[in-house]
């Protein structure tokens, strides 16, 4: 006779992880599907907004995911961001540049992302 096999049952705590891992997924599908940021301009941002700090400008990033709207993402990045940069001073053009890009994906309609 065969022998009996057995199937791993996944636990709830693992069923869990799987479902916060995609609504993360989601989220930040969502998210960079709205937010065009190409290479270059991501490349001049972390240059002059971020003082070379990639990591720095992938957690503002980040933390952009979790306003539902402009002037939340705004005021965080006018409150909490820039203080830590000088204000940006003298990088206006890229501080522009930066905002609009925001502003701009904070504008699309909910269905567009």
């Amino acid at each position: 006779s065969p022998a009996p096999s057995f199937e791993k049952k996944e636990t709830a705590e693992e069923q869990k992880q799987e479902t916060l891992t995609e609504n993360k997924k989601n989220l930040n599908d969502r998210f960079s599907k709205g937010l065009k940021i190409d290479l270059n301009d991501r490349i001049a941002f972390i240059s002059h907004l971020f003082n070379n700090q990639s990591a720095v400008y992938h957690r503002v990033i980040k933390q952009l995911f979790t306003f539902s709207d402009w002037e939340e993402a705004k005021d965080f990045i006018d409150n909490m961001v820039k203080p830590d940069y000088n204000n940006w001073k003298g990088k206006e053009d890229f501080e522009a540049r930066f905002m609009r890009v925001l502003e701009l994906h904070f504008d699309l309609p909910a269905e567009n992302l």
